[in-house]
């Protein structure tokens, strides 16, 4: 054992090179690590922004198409408001005339009474 205390070449040499092969291999696994957790993290928010942005894409969808329904529910609603106005003035109209038929009638009826006194 005192042989290998002493610093012959021919045993430290390979002894180095064993210590300096497993600390590159360490930094080379260690890197290799990080590098695939880095890469891992990248892909992880890549698909972040990716789903953010397809949700966002589909909010903005139905955002629109609900501003599109309430815009034809909007005309349907005037449309329908102009049909009811328009039908109800008609109506008025043929009851206004109506009751106008009526009281020259009536008024007739009391022309002829005094006419026939």
């Amino acid at each position: 054992m005192t042989d290998f205390l002493t610093l012959d070449p021919v045993v430290l040499i390979p002894l180095l090179a064993g210590l300096t092969g497993m600390a590159v291999g360490l930094v080379t696994i260690w890197n290799s690590v990080k590098s695939s957790q880095q890469k891992q993290r990248a892909d992880s928010q890549a698909a972040d922004i990716a789903s953010e942005n397809r949700l966002k894409e589909y909010f903005d969808l139905r955002v629109r198409i609900v501003e599109t329904e309430i815009e034809g529910l909007k005309r349907d609603l005037k449309t329908m408001d102009d049909t009811y106005t328009r039908k109800l003035e008609d109506r008025s109209a043929f009851f206004s005339a109506w009751v106008e038929r009526i009281e020259e009638k009536i008024e007739d009826k009391g022309r002829n009474k005094n006419d026939k006194s």
